[in-house]
């Protein structure tokens, strides 16, 4: 007897399902269906309350953001970059922003003295400012004389970028920063 109920209970199930129509049965532009239609008996449904909190706007604003916490444009630093020792051969000078590695380019490898102008720090390096391979940090000091002659380094030829800074301080921030997390060499 139990079982004649339950197929009683499938049979009106199937029949229900039977009657509800099917994806390909529905028109195309079709409203979707509301809970309404749905669930027609229950009333218990609530809408929201599409009143606004009082402080919010109807239109959403976006705050435009600062591109730095500066107020001024970044710094920029020069660097004269030579072929040949002691500033000869075919020179450039080169500018841009402090904190930026920059890329030697056309003179990647063929740096042989390299002078950055007055007030900053540079170091020359492979490997995208890589300081975990051979560098070296030139001064704009008069006395520094370390970026007049760069044919003795054994690595020189390597050599593919370089980046500034305005204090010493900061240079060597950066130097222990990256000593710390290895630079991932592109392929």
């Amino acid at each position: 007897m139990r079982h004649l109920q339950f197929l009683a209970v499938v049979f009106a199930s199937l029949q229900y399902v039977a009657a509800l129509p099917s994806i390909s049965n529905l028109p195309r532009n079709a409203p979707s269906p509301t809970l309404e239609r749905i669930f027609p008996e229950t009333d218990s449904l609530s809408r929201r309350d599409t009143a606004q909190p009082e402080g919010i706007s109807q239109t959403p604003r976006l705050n435009a953001r600062q591109s730095s916490n500066l107020t001024s444009p970044a710094v920029n630093a020069t660097v004269e970059l030579c072929t040949e020792p002691q500033f000869q051969g075919e020179c450039l000078n080169s500018t841009w922003p402090v904190n930026t590695c920059i890329a030697l380019n056309g003179y990647a490898g063929a740096v042989r003295s390299i002078d950055p102008k007055e007030g900053f720090e540079c170091l020359l390096t492979q490997g995208r400012c890589n300081v975990a391979t051979p560098y070296i940090s030139i001064g704009s000091d008069p006395s520094d004389t370390a970026g007049d002659d760069l044919s003795s380094l054994s690595w020189i030829e390597e050599s593919n970028s370089y980046i500034c800074f305005t204090e010493i301080e900061m240079l060597r921030r950066y130097v222990q920063m990256r000593l710390r997390t290895p630079v991932k060499e592109a392929t």
